[in-house]
């Protein structure tokens, strides 16, 4: 299979690349297309647009599919840490007990905020919240 698509607009043939997601699905790269062309794509609703090349995440909204790194997010809801899932998202792989160790301390080490952040936090409202939710 070529890794290129040929586009033929106005009498003039144009190449984009074709490039496979993580999931074995197949693209065509029009991110050079209105640059090449001047024309723009439509796709309504974004049914036929990925939306990044993404090594992290894999979603596929109408068959109600989201992975990290391969891995259902319902597997790592029910099995898995935020600090596990946390440390899967930068490294790749779910983490050994001593990478969970250091990745843990790590992060309780740099758990404080900045003195500057006070007063950003400042500008919430604080006493009684201003939203009131009523149940019907």
């Amino acid at each position: 299979m070529s890794n290129q698509a040929k586009l033929e607009l106005e009498g003039k043939s144009y190449s984009l690349p074709v490039v496979t997601g993580t999931e074995g699905e197949k693209a065509v790269d029009v991110s050079t297309l209105r640059a090449q062309t001047g024309y723009i794509t439509l796709d309504e609703g974004y049914g036929n647009t990925g939306a990044c090349l993404s090594k992290v995440t894999f979603i596929d909204g109408e068959k109600g599919i989201l992975r990290y790194r391969g891995i259902p997010i319902e597997e790592l809801a029910e099995k898995s840490t935020f600090i596990e899932t946390a440390f899967l998202i930068i490294y790749g792989h779910l983490p050994n007990h001593a990478e969970l160790r250091r990745f843990s301390d790590l992060l309780t080490a740099n758990q404080n905020l900045h003195e500057d952040m006070k007063y950003h936090f400042e500008g919430f409202p604080s006493g009684r919240t201003r939203w009131r939710f009523s149940r019907r």
